[in-house]
């Protein structure tokens, strides 16, 4: 499982994160995902919720660490033929479920899982949400990796057949 521990220096620009404790990366993620959405004058999200300048990391797949160091996460890789991280867009035909994101526009995924949480998080209005945020029938997806090893969290898309909650992760 890859973790992170926030550095001390920079506890101040992370307020729900204690620093020193290595807790899972996902779950921290999460953490300031859903206190940005939650303080509208919090900075705007980066492409990454954790930038690797402010944490520590360790764990997760050790194939490359030297790519790593230098910022980038497992799997990245320029010559792959398909994005290394997910993305998705909004179909044309969406577009008025979601007046806060761009249609037809291929961006992170998880940039605009973000755009959304925090467009619902200052009184807009919520689109029909069912097992995901950003659903199949509305979104298109592409690039990405599947999870390596067993998977306990976050959920995956196989995950969600049956089950009528949001997805957090």
């Amino acid at each position: 499982m890859r973790e992170t521990r926030l550095k001390p220096e920079y506890a101040d620009r992370y307020p729900p994160l204690d620093p020193g404790e290595w807790i899972p990366a996902a779950v921290a993620s999460a953490r300031m995902l859903i206190w940005q959405t939650r303080h509208p004058d919090a900075a705007t999200l980066a492409q990454r919720t954790l930038d690797p300048r402010h944490f520590d990391f360790r764990g997760g797949p050790d194939a490359d660490a030297a790519g790593r160091a230098a910022g980038r996460r497992a799997g990245e890789q320029a010559d792959v033929g398909m994005p290394p991280r997910r993305e998705a867009r909004l179909r044309a035909g969406s577009a008025l479920l979601y007046p806060a994101l761009p249609s037809e526009t291929w961006m992170g995924a998880a940039e605009l899982g973000g755009i959304l949480l925090r467009w619902i998080a200052s009184g807009g209005t919520p689109p029909p949400l069912g097992a995901r945020l950003l659903p199949e029938e509305h979104f298109e997806f592409r690039g990405g990796e599947l999870p390596r090893g067993p998977v306990s969290s976050p959920r995956t898309r196989r995950d969600d057949q049956g089950r009528g909650e949001l997805a957090a992760g």
